[in-house]
């Protein structure tokens, strides 16, 4: 092998080197894009999650509102119906 060769060949192993370092430099990119598109599907879980829990406290609560409301409204319904029938009795 003379010098010629041995140039030639240290020059492309050179660019060989270099264009390796470009790649791993790429795929570390893309493996921290990765970590982060990962750590916020994690994170949009956790909220979707905790939404959806909110919402159940809320319906539990509604459908609690909506049955006091109801015993509420009935034993007003008893309590004028009580009233007016006494209101009779008086006015016999």
């Amino acid at each position: 092998m003379n010098l010629k060769n041995f140039e030639k060949l240290e020059d492309r192993l050179n660019k060989l080197v270099a264009t390796l370092d470009k790649l791993n430099s790429k795929n570390k990119q893309i493996s921290q894009g990765q970590a982060e598109v990962f750590g916020k599907v994690s994170e949009y879980q956790k909220d979707r999650q905790n939404l959806a829990q909110e919402l159940e406290k809320l319906k539990m609560a509604k459908n609690r509102a909506e049955n006091q409301y109801k015993n509420q409204k009935g034993q007003i319904k008893r309590r004028i119906e009580s009233l007016l029938s006494k209101l009779e009795v008086l006015e016999k």
